[in-house]
């Protein structure tokens, strides 16, 4: 069997030395072929904000993810664990990660790794019958 999509959430308040709200949701393993779409692999996504009452506006936000364009990225072993296909080259994967911090400029940041990032592994994450051609 497949692992099961977890889905979880936290609420932490902070109220010493400021009060601090920060709230967490995330999603544990792969969405495998995403609202239906049979190329889009989604695995692993978290969104956190924070932010200092009475204003609403983020002082922090952190994201982070992996998203797989193509069929057959993933691979299934015997535990029922998803992993990468890093034999199909017809597969553009993207692991990626934001933070945004008010308080500490020095930690913001944009990371971003991708895996066959060309032209021939996009055309053929969305046009599989070209790889026969």
């Amino acid at each position: 069997p497949i692992q099961p999509l977890l889905f979880f959430g936290e609420l932490e308040v902070q109220t010493v030395p400021i009060l601090q709200i920060k709230g967490t949701l995330a999603m544990k393993n792969a969405y495998y072929q995403a609202f239906g779409l049979d190329f889009l692999h989604l695995a692993d996504l978290s969104l956190s904000v924070e932010f200092t009452p009475p204003s609403f506006f983020p002082t922090g936000i952190q994201a982070e993810g992996k998203i797989s364009l193509g069929r057959d990225c993933l691979l299934q072993s015997n535990d029922g664990t998803l992993f990468d296909n890093r034999a199909s080259e017809a597969c553009v994967t993207a692991i990626a990660a934001f933070n945004y911090d008010q308080t500490d400029p020095t930690a913001t940041y944009l990371y971003a790794k991708f895996r066959n990032l060309n032209v021939e592994s996009i055309i053929l994450a969305f046009a599989p019958s070209a790889q026969n051609s």
